[in-house]
């Protein structure tokens, strides 16, 4: 069903495109935000990227990198925050790596 009405929707989408404008133009204030909020969509700050060479350090370490960034203020409290939390994922997956080559030494022995 829903298909089928966004077929409908779809072949007549230039004429109702045409309408909304038309009804923005003559006053429409819920026409006019449909249109605005379509041609200049609401910003969303988009992150630099951000890289630290922590090849060698413990996931401790590295967290503390990230905290000592956020304080120097070269990243954001909200990026250090996802960082500080992907390495936490990090650190559950290590783990379970840990745990699955310990289990396959128990099992060959």
């Amino acid at each position: 069903m829903r298909h089928e009405l966004r077929d409908q929707l779809k072949s007549r989408a230039p004429e109702l495109v045409d309408k909304v404008i038309e009804m923005a133009l003559a006053g429409d204030t819920t026409a006019l935000r449909i249109c605005l909020e379509r041609a200049l969509p609401a910003y969303r700050p988009a992150a630099a990227p951000v890289t630290f060479d922590t090849t060698d350090e413990s996931l401790t370490a590295q967290a503390q990198r990230i905290l000592e960034s956020v304080g120097q203020g070269t990243v954001t409290p909200d990026i250090g925050a996802q960082l500080i939390h992907s390495l936490a994922g990090l650190a559950r997956m290590k783990e379970i790596d840990d745990l699955e080559k310990r289990i396959q030494a128990l099992e060959q022995q």
